[in-house]
């Protein structure tokens, strides 16, 4: 188990999944918390999700409920996620998906 100390908070990982040994072992990796916001791809399955393969959703805030996400779970107007990646400069949740399928060109 790594534990990440971020600037402003502290969050605990517990690795299941091998993006996150890749996001460890090229270093520099951030936790950064988004609002939800409406977008094309609330309601749709993060499995279908065209999501960054340098980011890891770790959590999904829901009325003060912590979900653990899996494949079939879905992003609601008004969540907050908690995602970890290397990308530089990532400003708001569109910046997780990939350019050309949901996000922005950097």
């Amino acid at each position: 188990m790594k534990i990440y100390r971020p600037k402003a908070f502290c969050i605990q990982l517990r690795p299941k999944h091998k993006v996150f040994d890749n996001l460890v072992q090229l270093g520099g990796a951030e936790a950064l918390e988004f609002r939800v916001a409406a977008h094309h791809l609330t309601g749709v399955p993060l499995q279908d999700m065209p999501i960054r393969p340098d980011v890891l959703l770790c959590c999904i805030n829901r009325r003060g409920k912590r979900i653990i996400p899996r494949g079939h779970d879905v992003l609601h107007e008004g969540d907050t996620v908690i995602v970890v990646s290397t990308f530089e400069g990532m400003n708001d949740l569109q910046d997780i998906f990939l350019p050309t399928a949901g996000g922005r060109e950097k």
